[in-house]
């Protein structure tokens, strides 16, 4: 009987685990959009056709990604096409690897059923599928992140050289993909703490083994920037300081705090659902009933960074810098698992709840093809202009087009044209994304998550205040695209 039961127990675990499996592959693979529908995607896409590599890195960002452009212009060329799914195909290949590297890690860290029911949420986690199934660099960086960590482990169990070269490779190429990256290098110190036997000496190596990591990526980032035309320390200075350190350390006052955890609330319930925070919750219970030091260390080592990416703006699925917080929320509820089965079915029911409507709303028509057909109905002529929001930017090449702006000295010259063109009897449209700019903004298919604010604020409110606004064209299913001419009263 013993045997029978072992030989059960074996099959429905293993059943359980190809059942997830699947569905992972199908959730991934199957959904893959042809469109790039975030900010900076178009850009990836536009670079990834281009045959120059040191060219496409001279016309990149700020917040540039060498390995990532690489591959893109590698699977261009592998599998040519002239739409978004090469570069999606890409997204899903790499959250493929990350799922079964993380399968693997947190399977040496604790056990098999841990790692069997750390994985099902991730099905689900609605900004990992997003990261992983849409033109956006970020599961590279979760693989490498979990590729570093794992055959770091394996390095402190044999004392293998060749295995801690490979751990550095791994975080060198996710620093030089992405030297952002380095506000989640202290959550590798909470995953590899977990380790049964980890002790002063492994902490050594560990960090020996980031540090050489962030100076490789550095340097050969500086190289490559070097050989494409630009300065190289400049541009990784003006990433660091301007764009880390002092977005970071500027204003942090009472008010900011507030609005940082504001927002990595907002990131946490709409990015992963309340079932994560629930998720939190019960593992603080358990760390308090425990008094387990090292799960203290892995929940705080996790949730600063975590905090902290709460601080930046950005378009581009707001949320992004902080998607490697999945896997410990994943972590979270296996533990959930653990302690309260009924409760862990529970929040994954209202997870999968939580993520079906944006799995329906990204198989839609892209919301910007609808608002280009809505501008394209009202035949715009040489003489007449049109007024869109800085998010539309990327995706909308519309004809004498402008675009509202965070720069209000630039607003203040689009409102001086908008004037000339009424004084000179030609006709002025803006889209409702332009009327509420900075709010209520598509991100993607959705609604940016901090954007849902006052529209009293609205960066043209006051100017439009004594003009007349009358549609001109319209989608029912879409109120916020909009389109209007503007006149004077």
């Amino acid at each position: 009987m013993s045997f029978l039961n072992k030989f059960f127990k074996h099959s429905f675990s293993k059943n359980i685990f190809l059942l997830v499996f699947v569905t992972y592959i199908v959730s991934r693979l199957f959904f893959l959009s042809k469109y790039p529908l975030f900010y900076d995607s178009p850009e990836y896409l536009r670079e990834s056709l281009s045959s120059n590599f040191f060219s496409s890195l001279q016309k990149s960002h700020e917040s540039i990604h060498p390995v990532y452009l690489f591959l893109t212009q590698l699977f261009q060329k592998i599998i040519p096409g002239q739409n978004a799914w090469n570069l999606s195909f890409i997204s899903g290949l790499f959250g493929l690897g990350s799922f079964i590297l993380f399968f693997l890690l947190v399977k040496k860290l604790f056990n098999k059923k841990t790692a069997l029911y750390s994985l099902v949420p991730l099905v689900f986690f609605k900004h990992t599928w997003l990261i992983e199934t849409n033109v956006l660099y970020e599961s590279i960086n979760h693989f490498l992140l979990i590729g570093g960590v794992l055959t770091f482990l394996y390095f402190l169990e044999n004392k293998k050289i060749y295995l801690f070269i490979a751990s550095v490779l791994f975080w060198s190429l996710v620093i030089l993909n992405f030297p952002g990256i380095v506000i989640w290098f202290i959550s590798l110190f909470a995953l590899i703490s977990l380790k049964k036997r980890f002790n002063k000496k492994n902490i050594v190596y560990l960090v020996i083994g980031l540090f050489v990591s962030l100076i490789i990526g550095l340097f050969v980032n500086k190289i490559l920037l070097d050989m494409s035309g630009l300065q190289g320390f400049s541009r990784l200075d003006t990433l660091y300081k301007d764009y880390g350190i002092n977005i970071l350390l500027k204003d942090f006052n009472f008010i900011n705090i507030i609005r940082m955890l504001r927002n990595s609330f907002l990131i946490l319930v709409n990015g992963y659902s309340y079932a994560s925070l629930v998720s939190i919750f019960i593992f603080i219970y358990l760390i308090l009933k425990e008094k387990n030091k090292k799960l203290t260390m892995f929940l705080i080592f996790f949730l600063v960074p975590f905090i902290l990416s709460g601080k930046f703006w950005y378009g581009g699925l707001y949320g992004r810098y902080s998607s490697f917080v999945a896997y410990f929320l994943a972590i979270t509820f296996s533990f959930v698992y653990l302690l309260f089965k009924r409760i862990y079915f529970v929040l994954l029911f209202i997870l999968i709840v939580s993520f079906t409507p944006t799995l329906i709303s990204y198989q839609k028509v892209p919301v910007f093809s609808v608002q280009e057909s809505l501008v394209k109905k009202i035949n715009i002529k040489d003489e007449d202009i049109v007024i869109l929001s800085d998010y539309q930017r990327p995706q909308l090449e519309i004809k004498n087009s402008y675009f509202l702006l965070p720069d209000q000295n630039k607003n203040k010259e689009i409102e001086i044209l908008i004037t000339d063109k009424l004084l000179g009897n030609n006709r002025v449209f803006i889209t409702k994304q332009a009327i509420n700019y900075p709010y209520w903004q598509y991100d993607g298919q959705e609604i940016h998550i901090v954007s849902k604010g006052n529209l009293e604020k609205a960066y043209f409110r006051n100017y439009l205040s004594d003009k007349d606004l009358t549609i001109v064209s319209f989608n029912k299913k879409y109120p916020l695209l909009d389109v209007y001419e503007i006149k004077f009263k």
